[in-house]
């Protein structure tokens, strides 16, 4: 059962005769703001709340799942409002971020333009601090001489290059701002399945060959004092690109050229080009199905939820196996929940959308082959997030809380804190055949220090156990908090 609340009055609640609304219908998309549609009649109790710029909200069993503002209202011959709104996700629209320097590690960089949004719009658009699900990493670096709005700034610079994006989450009455990887909680699987012959009502895929591509030649952020951009040959075998073995197998070679302004590490890089080759290089562009929500005459049946996983058994379709995709886009008519329409895989782009695609990638480039790794297994283990190649080697990243850490122990002419935890309190992911290189920043809450290392001198300890750390600083220090960001590669065993 579905509610709609205007500036806090009750429009809708699907039982109340006089609380009625007509052709209202939700349209929610990963990454997109969102938009709710409705049209109300002036014998309503609540005609008048309706206004421009009025917050909306519409909720499930009384549970928010979208929040917005009236954009447009049209009226009708009868003097009826026909109502647009649009999601919550949109007041990022509304703040502007100067032309800035930073320097730091990714998941700091969201909290620095988040920060910079909630100080310039009132209380009702600001966002709370949400989940950073994109692996972490540092240095990342930004060099922005334009002024952007927030929404611009977070998807120009940490969505696009990600395989992310942006989500608005309501939970205990607040409202959360997340930054999701497109992959990373592939354990929420709908308990309800879209089969035929059940709740399949119907189902379009479109193959575009335009669409594939097998290899990139990944560039980074410009080198310093120079154009050139940072590229993999130091990581990848002495050669600027990646191949997809398996993709050219049945497509043969296409290059493409990608940059991702952000990045200034190669391994980076190269971890970044290898899931971008892996997610995108299909010319599957969409697979749209449309199915009933069995939920709404069956209460015990679970409901679809935008960014979850769901099975699909549709036959002859996908050669009679059940497989798993992502939810990505959910029409929803709270007149009639059982006709519930979602859309899987891959959304098609609009025209604008593509031509900016086609205008920014290279068609074709002749250069020699050559078997590049890519990213066989993906997962995480404990604190690790982490990747396996097709060339035996791992990258796995890491992060640690750390909370009231105090400095006081004089060390030359500064002072350091006790060892952040012990010898073997973190073993990585695998076993590998020698001590993995490892990299470990310090991003802090509220108290600036920098941090130190000390591999173990014992070969196996240093093998298998993250070396011990401790922060350090000119002058003394407590009640510090932060995190331990981890970024290692090693050979698998």
């Amino acid at each position: 059962m579905y509610q709609v609340y205007c500036n806090d009055r009750i429009l809708f609640d699907g039982k109340t005769e006089e609380l009625l609304l007509g052709n209202a219908s939700l349209e929610l998309e990963i990454g997109k703001t969102g938009s709710f549609e409705f049209t109300i009649y002036p014998t309503h109790p609540n005609y008048e709340a309706v206004v421009p710029m009025a917050n909306v909200t519409v909720s499930r069993n009384y549970e928010t799942i979208y929040g917005g503002r009236v954009i447009t209202i049209k009226y009708g011959f009868y003097n009826e409002k026909q109502v647009s709104c649009e999601g919550d996700l949109a007041f990022l629209l509304d703040s502007v971020i100067e032309p800035h320097n930073y320097e730091g590690s990714f998941a700091s960089y969201f909290d620095f333009i988040l920060d910079k949004h909630n100080a310039q719009v009132e209380a009702k658009k600001q966002f709370l601090h949400g989940s950073v699900t994109v692996a972490d990493f540092y240095p990342f670096t930004v060099d922005d001489k334009e002024y952007r709005t927030s929404f611009d700034t977070l998807n120009s610079r940490m969505v696009e290059d990600t395989s992310s994006h942006l989500s608005v989450r309501y939970e205990n009455g607040n409202k959360y701002l997340d930054l999701l990887s497109v992959h990373a909680d592939v354990t929420n699987v709908s308990g309800q399945t879209i089969e035929l012959g059940k709740n399949l009502l119907d189902i379009n895929r479109e193959f575009d060959g335009a669409k594939v591509f097998t290899a990139i030649i990944p560039l980074g952020a410009k080198i310093e004092g120079t154009d050139e951009r940072l590229n993999i040959k130091d990581v990848n075998s002495g050669v600027p690109y990646f191949v997809n073995q398996t993709a050219a197998a049945l497509y043969g070679k296409i290059y493409r050229t990608v940059i991702f302004d952000n990045i200034t590490n190669p391994y980076t890089l190269l971890t970044a080009a290898s899931e971008y080759l892996a997610e995108n290089y299909t010319g599957e562009t969409s697979i749209e199905i449309t199915a009933a929500d069995l939920s709404g005459i069956d209460y015990t049946i679970d409901f679809f939820r935008l960014g979850q996983w769901v099975k699909v058994n549709v036959g002859h379709h996908f050669d009679y196996e059940t497989q798993t995709f992502l939810i990505k886009k959910l029409t929803i008519n709270l007149l009639s929940p059982a006709a519930t329409k979602i859309v899987i895989g891959e959304v098609k782009k609009g025209l604008s959308e593509a031509i900016v695609g086609i205008s920014n990638s290279v068609n074709s480039i002749e250069v020699p082959e050559a078997v590049q790794p890519y990213v066989m297994e993906s997962g995480t283990t404990g604190i690790w997030k982490w990747k396996k190649f097709s060339d035996n080697t791992c990258e796995f990243f890491g992060k640690i809380p750390i909370f009231a850490y105090e400095i006081t122990t004089a060390l030359g002419g500064w002072y350091r804190g006790v060892n952040i935890y012990d010898a073997t309190a973190y073993a990585y992911p695998f076993t590998m055949t020698e001590a993995p290189a490892v990299n470990i920043t310090f991003q802090t809450r509220n108290g600036l220090a920098a941090i130190a290392w000390v591999f173990s001198e014992d070969a196996d300890t240093a093998q298998k156990y993250l070396p011990q750390c401790f922060l350090i600083r000119p002058v003394t220090g407590s009640g510090i908090n932060g995190n331990i960001n981890i970024i290692g590669k090693g050979k698998l065993a």
